[in-house]
């Protein structure tokens, strides 16, 4: 797993995936085998990246997707950039 100085972005990739499964009904983050992940699936992984590695939401950036509603994508730029200032909080301590 990726480690970016004391953070591990698999952690947190999978604290991010409880949490939107919590706070959005929608969307579908894996794909029919189970195993790989859709746009939506793909999409917060990268909210969770860009936390990680710049220290900044995807929310700076404009982003939109045919097949992701825009309402689903503001909650899963939320949700990875929370998961992440609270993972980088506990890790400083």
């Amino acid at each position: 797993m990726a480690v970016i100085g004391q953070r591990n972005i698999g952690t947190t990739c999978w604290s991010c995936l409880g949490e939107v499964y919590r706070q959005v009904p929608q969307p579908v983050l894996h794909d029919l085998d189970k195993s790989h992940p859709t746009l939506a699936g793909s999409f917060l992984t990268a909210c969770v990246f860009a936390a990680q590695l710049f220290g900044e939401s995807l929310k700076v950036y404009d982003c939109e997707f045919a097949d992701l509603d825009k309402s689903d994508a503001l909650k899963m730029q939320n949700v990875a950039w929370q998961e992440c200032s609270k993972m980088a909080k506990a890790a400083k301590r």
